[in-house]
């Protein structure tokens, strides 16, 4: 029982230098703590869909949500600093606008080095949607 004992914690021992640091977030979606806003606890979720690249489509949807943690009702105008970046470089550093909280971005990636934003740029409100099309 003893000798058992001790292969097995020699067998923990030896095989903790190979295990690896893994970092991530939920699973295609993240919701925040709360924090207070004027008064009123609130919540931001965050959900891309699909939640893994898939190069079929080309695409992804992004979609950020600002709601009252108590009631669940949404919190409207809602201006959000949205930042990206990949291997460290800051790809996309921009204010994006939504009347009702939902807001919703379409990410085409591609191989180049600008990033092109279709809607309606208002200035320090930001990016918003064109009644016509969606915000990508």
């Amino acid at each position: 029982m003893n000798l058992a004992v001790l292969i097995l914690l020699g067998v923990i021992f030896a095989t903790i230098p190979l295990i690896q640091s893994s970092f991530g977030h939920g699973v295609g979606g993240e919701t925040l703590p709360p924090i207070v806003i004027d008064d009123k606890n609130a919540t931001l979720s965050l959900f891309i869909n699909p939640p893994t690249y898939d190069p079929k489509t080309g695409e992804y949807e992004i979609l950020l949500k600002l709601y009252e943690t108590n009631t669940q009702a949404v919190i409207p105008h809602v201006t959000y600093l949205v930042q990206m970046s990949h291997d460290g470089k800051q790809l996309l550093n921009e204010r994006f606008h939504d009347d009702s909280s939902n807001l919703s971005i379409k990410v085409v990636p591609k191989n180049t080095d600008s990033i092109k934003i279709d809607g309606s740029n208002y200035g320090e409100i930001g990016w918003s949607s064109n009644i016509i099309s969606p915000l990508k």
